[in-house]
């Protein structure tokens, strides 16, 4: 039943790795200063154990404190759509939930510097404007969900640059354009489900067909794949390897001559069973 706007003083907990206001009246914009939750940016490799549901983090980024901490309760977390029970493993949870309140304004730029992030839920708010253009930057992200907002444009193409996205619902915004293409992306359940209620979308996994330019024409140019630049060298690579053989046999004779004695070997032989051929015809 909070109200209110959320305080700037939560931003200046810079140990402050999960935040759960979800739920309640909020209201106003999200903080800029988010920023300075620099535990949530802590972009470190974590270790899966599928058996466990449970993400590992090295030691080094853990808190000194919070090894001496033990949860008994029984704490609820929703991602993926459920509500998740977490005791002592919520400490390796990073997390933002502001889901279901009535935030409005734009969502923040600053938001993608929290790298560290596993969850992130703002739905059901009255947030308008445009995903942030780096959401990619994100990449610890496994759950992801925008829907129920009054977010419009087009889905950053940064977005299929999340590898460990398990969950990502978009649904029920006023967004438009082509749908992002990627290999992460077409692997989650359920696909077209994370885009209804966007009339303008189109593309696959959605039935409507974008008319216009191809799909990379949408592309940001800093997100694009550096296919000239692999063309380029291959093509540079392959001239400077040209010339090195040309080198070498101009200044080592003794190469040169087994090269060329090799060659008129070969193409006797060629020759050779081809006269056989035409004999045997």
């Amino acid at each position: 039943m909070f109200s209110g706007s959320i305080p700037l003083q939560l931003t200046e907990h810079g140990n402050l790795q999960f935040l759960d206001l979800a739920n309640n009246r909020t209201s106003g914009t999200i903080p800029h200063g988010l920023a300075n939750l620099k535990a949530m940016a802590q972009n470190s490799r974590r270790f899966y154990n599928p058996l466990l549901r449970l993400h590992v983090r090295p030691i080094t980024v853990l808190f000194e404190i919070k090894s001496s901490v033990s949860y008994d309760d029984n704490i609820p977390i929703v991602m993926k759509g459920q509500e998740l029970g977490y005791t002592s493993t919520v400490r390796y949870m990073v997390g933002l939930d502001l889901s279901c309140n009535n935030l409005v304004g734009d969502i923040p730029d600053e938001l993608t510097l929290l790298t560290g992030l596993i969850n992130l839920n703002i739905s059901h708010n009255q947030l308008s404007g445009k995903i942030p253009e780096k959401i990619g930057l994100l990449s610890e992200l496994e759950y992801l969900d925008l829907s129920f907002n009054e977010l419009f444009g087009k889905i950053p193409w940064s977005i299929s640059e999340i590898t460990a996205l398990i969950h990502l619902n978009l649904s029920y915004n006023n967004l438009s354009g082509r749908i992002p293409l990627g290999n992460q992306l077409q692997a989650l359940d359920d696909p077209a489900s994370m885009y209804i209620g966007n009339n303008y979308l189109c593309g696959p996994p959605l039935s409507t067909i974008c008319s216009g330019p191809d799909a990379t024409e949408d592309y940001p140019i800093e997100n694009m794949p550096k296919k000239r630049d692999f063309y380029l060298g291959l093509a540079v690579g392959y001239v400077m390897g040209l010339w090195m053989v040309f080198v070498i046999f101009l200044f080592m004779k003794t190469w040169r001559s087994a090269y060329f004695r090799m060659f008129d070997k070969l193409q006797d032989s060629i020759y050779k069973q081809y006269v056989k051929i035409i004999s045997a015809k």
